[in-house]
């Protein structure tokens, strides 16, 4: 359920941004919904037979069509700028594109590991918060890890300070959305 939250998050994050579609966009996440579709099937596989390679490739290879969609669904969309927020920064562009690409990264590896040896596929995903881990990344990939770890001092948080203290009530402490509150509240 974690994994199918966050790909909604990421596919709810990219449409922020994305302002029209066209056919191009609709087929590439009328197919993204075809896997999200199956990932209940390959999930139960991978429950009911972990330790086999053929089921742990299936798993693996699920997560990483999903995740290969989404990205080209963001590469789709921002190599037409009529699709997206007139206002969209190409800095923005990249680092929400190199983001996309890391969950599929990361299961290619994985995908690799689960042919050699299919228990190691599914190992601990170990995540370290560097200056900054904000909004998106840490919404998503960043705040699913089985073990989290970060740099002092680091911005941690889904809105900076300013932000968060107009949206609240109370004010929020000088250290908010640093490592070290992070620590204090058990996130890291």
């Amino acid at each position: 359920f974690i994994l199918l939250a966050l790909f909604w998050v990421d596919h709810h994050q990219q449409f922020y941004y994305i302002k029209r579609i066209n056919r191009k966009i609709l087929w590439i996440n009328i197919f993204n919904l075809l896997f999200v579709a199956l990932f209940p099937f390959s999930t139960s596989l991978m429950g009911d037979y972990p330790n086999q390679s053929v089921a742990a490739v299936f798993f693996i290879f699920n997560l990483l069509l999903i995740s290969l969609f989404l990205s080209w669904n963001w590469s789709a969309a921002t190599s037409c700028p009529d699709l997206v927020d007139p206002d969209l920064d190409k800095n923005i562009i990249i680092r929400e594109k190199r983001f996309r690409l890391i969950f599929a990264y990361i299961s290619f590896i994985c995908l690799a590991l689960a042919f050699v040896i299919p228990e190691w596929s599914t190992i601990p995903y170990i995540v370290v918060f560097t200056d900054p881990t904000m909004a998106g990344v840490h919404a998503s990939y960043a705040s699913i890890g089985d073990i989290i770890i970060s740099e002092p001092g680091a911005l941690v948080g889904f809105a900076g300070q300013r932000v968060a203290a107009q949206a609240q009530v109370v004010k929020v402490p000088d250290n908010f959305q640093r490592a070290e509150f992070q620590i204090e509240h058990g996130m890291v």
